[in-house]
């Protein structure tokens, strides 16, 4: 076959074939496209996308349950710390295992050199309480027959001597003659607060050595206030008590003081309280703010229900309201006996002070 023919042939067949190729090509699409156009989509969009942000997590819920724990985590721990306390923090706590009436509160003292919180002219709020505690007493005791009272508590330090101490000085400063007596006479503190020699005193006065003129001694605090020492720890203070001797002394006492202030020893560990109570006008029972127990708040209802002890009353020593309670004597007399008195500002009222006038723009007058 000449050679421009076979050439020609190879041509025309390269030609047949991708034309097949292509016809077979457009078939397909048509067929597809047909097959398309017959199918249903079962997707309907309703918006089209978009970028909404971070889908996961979501920031403004974990705030938010962030604060809830924030503020139920304290809210639970107090309950349980609560709920697990066995001693006296609240008014409330004393409410509800007496019904023995609260005549007062005590606030907290820092000075634990000097037991002495209460002066003339005195305008703390601590001085503020043991005024309202003696207006307390005097409505409790109207008659001027009725005069002594006794402190006790349920065990050592309580505040017991503390309380006597002032409250002594509290009616002597309001123009009454008053006597302390340190009847506690296994632990005496009294004598040592105010720098009295105790050698003289009602161990001493009791066998005979000395009388009761000599054991009278000046306070050196204020004019009214006079003091009777505890004398030498004797080896039987409960048979001292019951001597004629004592009856002789108060019978004395009620008759040249206004007021008698006797601190005796805790009524929940002897029973010189109970032997004393004779005597007593009226019973103050010194409770001690996270430091008495609830349950020896029980030894007081069995000294009232035994009537043992029957004019008793519960004082609420050592008070701080960061403990949960506090009624906050916020007033007073001035320095100059009038206005408010204003409690002293501690160091974050001082940085509030502060921030508040940093944040509060400041007024130009023309």
């Amino acid at each position: 076959m000449p050679k421009k023919e076979r050439l020609l042939i190879e041509k025309t067949r390269q030609q047949a074939i991708k034309q097949e190729l292509y016809i077979l090509l457009l078939t397909k699409r048509e067929e597809t496209a047909v097959t398309k156009a017959a199918t249903t989509a079962n997707v309907t969009v309703i918006n089209e996308a978009a970028n909404m942000g971070a889908i996961s997590p979501n920031a403004g819920k974990i705030k938010n349950r962030a604060l809830l724990i924030g503020f139920l985590i304290p809210m639970i721990f107090f309950s349980v710390r609560r709920l697990l306390n066995n001693k006296i923090i609240a008014k409330s706590d004393i409410e509800a295992n007496s019904d023995i009436p609260v005549l007062g509160e005590i606030g907290h003292y820092k000075d634990e050199e000097s037991q002495v919180a209460v002066k003339r002219n005195s305008n703390t709020a601590l001085a503020e309480q043991f005024r309202s505690l003696r207006t307390n007493l005097q409505f409790l005791l109207p008659d001027p027959e009725n005069k002594t009272i006794f402190l006790t508590s349920s065990m050592s330090g309580e505040g017991k001597s503390f309380a006597a101490i002032n409250l002594a000085i509290t009616f002597a400063i309001s123009g009454n003659k008053v006597v302390l007596i340190e009847f506690d006479l296994r632990k005496p503190k009294i004598s040592k607060h105010l720098g009295i020699d105790k050698s003289t005193g009602i161990s001493g006065y009791v066998i005979g050595q000395y009388g009761l003129d000599d054991i009278i001694i000046p306070s050196g605090i204020d004019d009214n206030l006079f003091v009777i020492p505890s004398g030498h720890i004797p080896p039987n203070p409960a048979e001292m008590m019951m001597m004629p001797k004592v009856d002789d002394m108060f019978a004395r006492l009620q008759q040249e003081f206004d007021y008698i202030i006797v601190d005796t020893a805790p009524a929940g560990l002897v029973t010189d309280a109970v032997l004393l109570n004779r005597f007593a006008s009226t019973c103050l029972y010194i409770v001690r703010q996270g430091y008495t127990f609830k349950q020896q708040i029980q030894l007081a209802n069995d000294l009232k229900r035994t009537n043992r002890i029957p004019k008793i009353n519960f004082v609420i020593n050592d008070v701080v309201h960061t403990r949960g309670y506090s009624y906050g004597y916020g007033y007073g007399y001035g320095e100059h006996g009038s206005g408010y008195y204003q409690r002293e500002k501690t160091f974050m009222d001082k940085v509030r002070g502060r921030i508040k006038g940093i944040a509060k723009p400041k007024r130009k007058y023309k």
